[in-house]
């Protein structure tokens, strides 16, 4: 019998990110992640029984961090005011709750927005429903009644940014400032420099 080894565990699983990531989970290959992970394909299958199990441990815990992150986000800019001056950068560093970047810059997260990664799973239902969430929530801050054409095409400028950057090959940092110049361009406007 082979000992199962944590660091051949973990090749495996960031090996099997990058390949949903990239081929989702239809087009992920196991002997992809195998050779990735610089493992065998028995070797891989002693760790990972069948593709939807190493799926599943590669998603995690995502959908409730996720699910937490809305509803912690909700519960906050209810209560906080945005009138305050200050630039985007300074609401950002004083509520960085409001953006956990960890999670929003995961592999994980960004499998789960993407719905040619998640189909033929479960999570393809999940990503559904947190994506209606998520625009609910959308319609909230623009006070924008329900079914507004806006909404979507807002939101999914924010899952293709964020799908784009767990792409990139740079670092986390690089990632984050990113998204912070994204999120500020969405809030303030692309021309707010010109403006300004």
């Amino acid at each position: 019998m082979q000992i199962k080894k944590d660091e051949i565990e973990m090749a495996i699983v960031k090996a099997a990110e990058r390949e949903f990531l990239h081929h989702g989970f239809k087009g992920a290959s196991m002997r992809r992640i195998g050779s990735r992970a610089h493992t065998s394909p028995g070797n891989l299958y002693t760790y990972f029984p069948n593709k939807i199990g190493l799926f599943t441990r590669v998603m995690g815990d995502v959908v409730e961090k996720t699910e937490a992150f809305i509803e912690m986000h909700i519960n906050m800019t209810e209560t906080l005011d945005f009138k305050f001056s200050g630039s985007i950068e300074s609401i950002l560093a004083a509520y960085t709750d409001l953006f956990p970047f960890e999670l929003l810059l995961s592999p994980a997260f960004a499998i789960l927005l993407n719905p040619s990664s998640c189909e033929g799973t479960s999570f393809l239902m999940e990503r559904e429903r947190l994506l209606s969430y998520f625009n609910n929530h959308l319609n909230h801050h623009m006070e924008l009644e329900s079914g507004n054409p806006m909404t979507p095409i807002i939101s999914n400028g924010i899952v293709e940014a964020i799908l784009r950057l767990n792409k990139m090959q740079i670092s986390h940092e690089e990632k984050v400032s990113h998204l912070i110049n994204y999120i500020k361009y969405q809030s303030l406007g692309i021309a707010k420099d010109i403006v300004t």
